[in-house]
């Protein structure tokens, strides 16, 4: 445990179920809604090494207040993830996660001995985690909305008869 009160960690599979309500609370305060299931979280972690991408912050009850995940998307391209419970942000957590998926590029970099570029995800409704990425020297790079069409089910008016019509058709050849 640091001064702070927290601490990061390597999640477990046990962890999964946490993380998931995590990243669920958080997408609700950035987005409005959630974007995550338990099933996700496990796809994901399939084919993430545990051990060296992936960091969750713990606060002094055990509870999860961070979560954080670095992507091995290219040669080149690394790509990261990073969510902060809303109650624990403004408090470290987020720079101490910041600072791991950093880390963790340049030792990426350093074993390849290739250039490698770190993005991060960041919604347009967090300018505190903007600031925060900027602070470690990171640019904006691109901007985009996730855009939806609610489809609804119409109920159709006709009533169905309870009767099936066959018809067989032939193509005619010739």
């Amino acid at each position: 445990m640091n001064h702070l009160g927290f601490h990061l960690r390597r999640p477990t599979l046990e962890d999964a179920p946490a993380v998931c309500e995590l990243v669920a609370i958080c997408d609700t305060e950035d987005l409005g809604a959630p974007d995550i299931v338990l099933e996700d979280v496990l796809n994901m972690w399939s084919s993430f090494d545990l051990d060296q991408n992936v960091w969750v912050a713990e606060d002094e009850n055990a509870a999860l207040i961070g979560y954080a995940f670095l992507e091995e998307d290219s040669e080149e391209k690394l790509f990261s993830y990073g969510c902060v419970r809303p109650s624990a942000r403004g408090k470290g957590v987020g720079t101490a996660l910041v600072a791991a998926l950093e880390s963790r590029a340049v030792a990426l970099r350093n074993e390849s001995g290739q250039t490698k570029r770190l993005q991060g995800m960041i919604p347009s409704s967090c300018p505190d985690a903007a600031a925060l990425f900027e602070g470690f020297g990171f640019a904006p790079v691109r901007y985009f909305k996730r855009m939806a069409l609610h489809l609804e089910v119409k109920t159709s008016s006709r009533r169905p008869t309870g009767r099936i019509h066959c018809r067989i058709v032939r193509e005619r050849t010739g």
